[in-house]
């Protein structure tokens, strides 16, 4: 499969004048981290798609097994990933941050949100 190279700031890739590609493990890490920092209710045309990241940072008590395990159902969803290796949560109540670090097969992935 190929998908389209974005950049840092999740803008398309331009390289020489043309829109740049990624295939391999490294389209499965981009897809892996596009799907980790879509909150949920966030995409508009399909609302019910993404992770419950709001109510984790907001709530005190947050539900740790509910939002690992949406995490771990959405990054298994994506094709090409066998399994979720390890999953670690890391929460910053004072900024209301959540670190997330995945290891799969791939390679690991971290989002902040």
């Amino acid at each position: 499969m190929t998908d389209i190279r974005l950049n840092s700031d999740g803008d398309i890739w331009w390289e020489n004048g043309l829109i740049d590609t990624v295939t391999g493990n490294e389209e499965i890490l981009q897809r892996l981290q596009l799907a980790l920092e879509t909150g949920l209710g966030e995409w508009s045309f399909d609302t019910s798609v993404g992770i419950p990241y709001r109510a984790s940072t907001e709530s005190r008590a947050g539900n740790e097994a509910l939002l690992e395990g949406a995490i771990r159902a959405t990054c298994e969803r994506i094709l090409g990933v066998d399994s979720v290796r390890a999953l670690e949560l890391v929460r910053d109540p004072s900024l209301r941050h959540l670190t997330v670090n995945v290891d799969t097969v791939y390679g690991r992935v971290t989002v902040t949100r």
